[in-house]
């Protein structure tokens, strides 16, 4: 197996890649311990985290949630099969959903629905794994969600762990950070249909902030008034 630090593999990266791939490699190696999960949801992120740690000759495990039909779901099943990585899909449903929300908005303190619906999954994340130490892809631009998935993590007994957050790795911000990680993904073999994948925020591609706008109007109120009110039953 190829590793990231094979000067074949760094040749075939943009310049301005290969420093980004190094650090990758060595984010990787000081952030994972095995057996490792990965949150994946198909996204340039997490493909390229897996892709990384795949290289590394890391065990790990895939772990996607989502709705029915969620897109992450389909993306993360398609990117799985193809790159014949081990993967575990968490199919949410709507029963037991106002119990989980509640818990998620007394642990962590948000009330918005941008950060309940991405605790909502970092909490289902934790909740089906099944080893200690899970990583994410969120990056500098990121500190919330990260802060989130943190304080979930310690919840439900999980250390949750950020390599693209290491200082090591430039802080390459918004769209240029991504469009470096496609580049790099692609120059590590991931398929340019998966690289370029059209970004889908957590809440949206795993179908959690659709849900929570469904129980919204089921009460006829908007999202923000409906977790507010959730929150204080």
């Amino acid at each position: 197996m190829e590793h990231l630090g094979n000067r074949a593999a760094l040749q075939r990266a943009q310049p301005v890649t290969a420093p980004l791939v190094q650090a990758l490699a060595r984010a990787v190696r000081k952030n994972v311990c095995t057996p490792i999960g990965i949150g994946f949801s198909g996204g340039i992120d997490s493909t390229l985290l897996a892709q990384v740690c795949h290289r590394e000759e890391c065990t790990f495990m895939l772990y996607t949630v989502g709705f029915p039909g969620a897109k992450d779901i389909l993306a993360a099943q398609t990117i799985a099969d193809v790159m014949d990585w081990p993967l575990t899909i968490k199919v949410l449903t709507y029963e037991h959903m106002e119990p989980l929300l509640r818990n998620v908005m007394r642990v962590t303190g948000k009330r918005d629905p941008v950060s309940v619906s991405i605790g909502y999954v970092a909490a289902s994340l934790a909740s089906v794994a099944q080893e200690d130490v899970l990583l994410t892809g969120f990056g500098p631009e990121e500190p919330s969600s990260a802060n989130v998935n943190i304080t979930l993590g310690h919840h439900f007994g999980k250390e949750m762990r950020f390599p693209f957050l290491d200082p090591e790795i430039p802080r390459m911000m918004g769209e240029q950070r991504k469009d470096i990680f496609r580049q790099a993904a692609v120059a590590l073999g991931i398929p340019r249909e998966f690289a370029f994948r059209t970004p889908c925020a957590v809440p949206d591609g795993s179908g959690v902030d659709a849900a929570i706008a469904a129980l919204a109007r089921e009460q006829g109120v908007e999202k923000h008034a409906y977790l507010s009110r959730l929150s204080a039953l």
